[in-house]
């Protein structure tokens, strides 16, 4: 089920993060840990930059990743817009 990860995880520099081996793939507690350290790992790299500067550069050159942070912001885009607009005034097609 899933990955198996070995050693340890880390976003960058000291980081309370775990060791993936010492838990079982899929248990409560490794998943617990897990999302944690995913949340620390995504907020780190849209803070210091290093997430734009992929989207931004080397990403660019490639059609697929280029594609997806495309499709990322006109989804955003797209939600900025609809929190702009009164819930009374969308509506939905049947």
């Amino acid at each position: 089920m899933g990955v198996r990860f070995q050693g340890d995880l880390c976003a960058s520099g000291d980081r309370d993060t775990h060791r993936w081996s010492d838990y079982a793939v899929g248990s409560e507690e490794s998943n617990a840990l897990l999302e944690r350290d995913r949340a620390v790992f995504i907020r780190e790299w849209i803070e210091s930059g290093r997430l734009a500067r992929l989207e931004n550069g080397i990403w660019r050159k490639d059609s697929y990743l280029k594609g997806l942070c495309d499709l990322v912001r006109q989804v955003t885009g797209l939600a900025e817009t609809l929190r702009s607009v009164p819930s009374g005034r969308l509506r939905t097609q049947t």
